[in-house]
């Protein structure tokens, strides 16, 4: 047995030394968006925001793009069949500023995402040289816009994904926030994305740029309809139809509360989460079982092992914490959720399994109010994590 616990702490050093690599690497290959250049842009933007019961931040949110916007943009927002007081507050912004567009979605036409179809709603109508696609309750500073198409242009790019800030929310939230953004930072699309030839390409929904005259060369959201992680979808119709596609860190710029609670970092797994695994249980089930363990690792040295076992975990734990600091210092986020990995990974981990355990036992999975079939989604998938 103490074997078995010197390889445990071995193996986690050897996995915690590797992540840290990559780590370092994104923080150091990710370019920030420029605060030196104007605050609006020469460019005209359409910024389109699709909100289903967002009446906590709409017209905030809203507001903030307004300020950043300037007069050579246009703010379109899509009331996605709301059942509370987002569609009245988005038809107040309109009334009180030229710049706004309302449209009310009614019905959702068969065969669509309910988020999706907005976007596509949006796209139709807009007449900016640049799509912004961004959510209702992502908040501008002054400078965002701008300095997201000085970056579009400077480097001849058709997308770019902006990385937002993420606002603190409760510690124990914060933990498995904070495991969820440190695994999409690993994602190969955040630093190939802007290398020529990758075949990886990353999406955000808080701040996708797209050039118009680019998306309207591509079969557009039609090519997305069913696509369950439709912000990495759009990165990838931009790469498949030969756009040039990059990311860059705008957390001093753009920022959103990502989930304020568990129970909705709870309902939005359920929708995420499974479509990662590529609609399959064993996949799901098998990756959170290696993932768990292998960030434990660690621990089960310093807990069960002899001294060696207990000198590699410490190492090993060390380079955990480094890692976690590390990428919550870059978000803005605080320390403390960085120190409870343990805790983050294993809410992470049941919320993973709930979320892959519900569908699969249905066959279906409901989201914004309408169900689809495992079967309709798996056929319509476009983004999978494998590339």
């Amino acid at each position: 047995m103490p074997v078995f616990w010197i390889v445990c702490a071995a193996a986690g050093l050897v996995y915690w030394t590797v992540q840290l690599l990559l780590v370092k690497r994104v923080l150091s290959n990710v370019a920030g968006l420029s605060r030196a250049c104007r605050t609006q842009t020469g460019a005209s933007v359409s910024v389109i925001v699709p909100a289903r019961n967002e009446e906590a931040d709409l017209e905030a949110a809203s507001l903030s793009k307004l300020a950043d916007c300037g007069s050579a943009c246009e703010l379109l927002l899509l009331d996605d069949r709301s059942s509370d007081k987002t569609g009245g507050i988005a038809d107040r912004l309109a009334a009180g500023d030229s710049r706004v567009k309302t449209i009310h979605i009614r019905e959702l036409p068969p065969g669509w995402l309910g988020k999706v179809n907005a976007l596509n709603e949006g796209a139709r109508l807009a007449r900016g040289e640049w799509l912004l696609f961004s959510d209702a309750d992502v908040y501008f500073r002054p400078g965002a816009v701008a300095a997201a198409v000085e970056y579009a242009q400077s480097r001849g790019l058709d997308h770019l994904a902006v990385i937002p800030r993420l606002e603190n929310a409760g510690l124990l939230t914060d933990s498995a926030i904070s495991v969820f953004v440190r695994l999409m930072a690993l994602a190969p699309g955040i630093y190939n994305a802007g290398k020529p030839g990758a075949k990886s390409a990353i999406g955000i929904g808080a701040f996708n740029l797209v050039r118009r005259e680019f998306f309207a060369r591509t079969p557009g959201f039609e090519w997305l309809r069913l696509e369950v992680i439709d912000d990495m979808g759009l990165a990838l119709l931009v790469r498949t139809h030969g756009g040039k596609s990059a990311v860059a860190d705008g957390t001093q710029f753009v920022s959103l509360h990502f989930y304020r609670t568990l129970s909705q970092l709870r309902h939005g797994v359920e929708k995420g989460v499974f479509s990662g695994a590529q609609y399959s249980p064993a996949a799901l089930f098998a990756g959170t079982a290696i993932f768990w363990l292998a960030e434990m690792s660690p621990l089960a040295g310093l807990v069960w092992g002899g001294a060696a076992a207990k000198l590699a975990g410490a190492i090993a734990l060390c380079a955990a914490v480094y890692c976690c600091v590390l990428m919550n210092s870059w978000n803005g986020r605080g320390v403390f959720s960085a120190i409870l990995f343990p805790v983050g990974d294993t809410l992470g981990a049941a919320l993973a399994l709930w979320a892959g355990l519900r569908p699969m036992l249905s066959g279906r999975i409901k989201w914004r109010d309408t169900e689809y079939s495992l079967a309709e989604l798996e056929k319509n998938r476009r983004f999978s994590f494998r590339g």
